[in-house]
């Protein structure tokens, strides 16, 4: 078994409170915020963590200023491994906010796994996430509906590939998810995605505890879920961290 990430950077928000942070002794980090989706090569098969954003004007006029690293085209970010998006055969999309699934659409030969949680909240969020979803409830039509109809909706963990279990993670919303993966030398890896969306939320610890994102549904849910994660002695791959690409791949490859 040969397991790697590559992490891939799909856009650019520009300055943003990035880590949200919800004690006064965890500094607040404004900076510009990658959308980071992951690639995994297990065995035979690549998959997809999450899909990204939308264009820069759509985004500029209902979430952030953004520009695009490469202007909405996974041709180019998928040519590197010899792959365009109809060789995507397999997305998990950590959770339907409108910067994780915007682009399932483009990936017409993959099955998408969500949990049902997240469907069933995606469908009636609370008003604070309305605009994290487009939702249906503020008029507009979410970005994850165009692709539901590919969707593998699961409850709970699931193996689904040799090394690649989905996790989830309540917390930044009630069916989150991660992807911990055990790589070819054995370590783990934890795709957490907006769980731990900057890695200051994780290292720069308050009450000797990980800091929950603002962003989230359950708070006492969300810190279960990051001790939980504690536990787990994975190196945590965040999901709007630059650090991320500190290497091309992980395990990290010796030069």
């Amino acid at each position: 078994m040969v397991n790697k990430i590559y992490p891939l950077l799909s856009n650019m928000i520009h300055p943003r409170n990035s880590a949200g942070p919800l004690f006064p002794d965890v500094p607040d980090v404004y900076t510009d915020s990658p959308i980071i989706c992951y690639l995994i090569h297990a065995g035979e098969e690549w998959i997809l963590v999450d899909t990204g954003a939308c264009g820069e004007t759509w985004s500029g006029k209902y979430h952030h200023k953004m520009t695009p690293v490469e202007p909405d085209n996974w041709d180019k970010l998928l040519a590197p491994f010899g792959l365009t998006p109809k060789d995507i055969k397999t997305i998990v999309n950590t959770h339907l906010h409108w910067d994780h699934c915007y682009n399932n659409d483009l990936f017409p030969n993959a099955k998408i796994y969500v949990q049902r949680k997240e469907v069933e909240f995606a469908i009636n969020p609370v008003p604070s996430h309305y605009v994290y979803y487009e939702a249906f409830q503020i008029g507009m039509i979410p970005p994850w509906v165009a692709s539901s109809g590919r969707f593998e909706i699961i409850e709970g963990e699931l193996e689904i590939a040799e090394g690649v279990r989905l996790i989830p993670l309540p917390g930044h919303t009630p069916g989150f998810q991660g992807v911990l993966v055990t790589a070819g030398n054995g370590q783990q890896y934890l795709i957490a995605g907006d769980c731990v969306a900057n890695l200051d939320n994780w290292y720069n610890r308050a009450f000797g505890q990980a800091v929950p994102s603002y962003i989230h549904v359950d708070l006492a849910v969300y810190y279960e879920t990051l001790q939980r994660m504690t536990k787990m002695n994975a190196v945590i791959l965040p999901g709007h961290d630059l650090r991320a690409f500190n290497e091309k791949v992980y395990p990290p490859e010796k030069a």
